[in-house]
């Protein structure tokens, strides 16, 4: 799976041309980690991981069916920065192209589950995403 991780952190911190970046790069000074982030590390920020990779083989091809979960984290007081958040990984990440090496992208899809939450003790919110993801090799 080293392979998709990269891919996805390659659309993620993808020039745009001139120097540019999708504004959820932006959003987050490029801080994005896949499994956990560093202690102390700055706000805001995102966490990717794997939620489920299932093989699924027919007579004469081989899929992966992943499934992609975004984490978004701020201490904002109001829910707007994690937000704007959302929406522009929606937009970097959404139907995107990965090239994902020895593989063949077919799709990467936002799944159905999508939840924001306000955590009182930790004060920060905390957006979850998930993604499939299809690939074949």
């Amino acid at each position: 799976m080293n392979a998709l991780f990269i891919a996805i952190y390659n659309q993620f911190t993808k020039d745009l041309g001139g120097g540019t970046h999708y504004d959820v790069y932006d959003d987050v000074s490029g801080r994005f980690y896949l499994e956990h982030a560093p202690q102390d590390v700055d706000w805001p920020y995102i966490v990717y991981n794997l939620v489920n990779d299932a093989n699924d083989w027919t007579f004469s091809e081989n899929y992966e069916d992943c499934a992609i979960q975004f984490n978004l984290f701020s201490e904002a007081a109001s829910a707007d920065e994690v937000g704007d958040m959302f929406t522009h990984l929606k937009t970097c990440f959404d139907d995107c192209a990965l090239t994902v090496a020895a593989y063949t992208h077919l799709y990467m899809q936002r799944g159905e589950l999508a939840s924001l939450r306000w955590d009182p003790d930790a004060k920060h919110w905390h957006y979850v995403i998930e993604y499939n993801i299809l690939i074949q090799n």
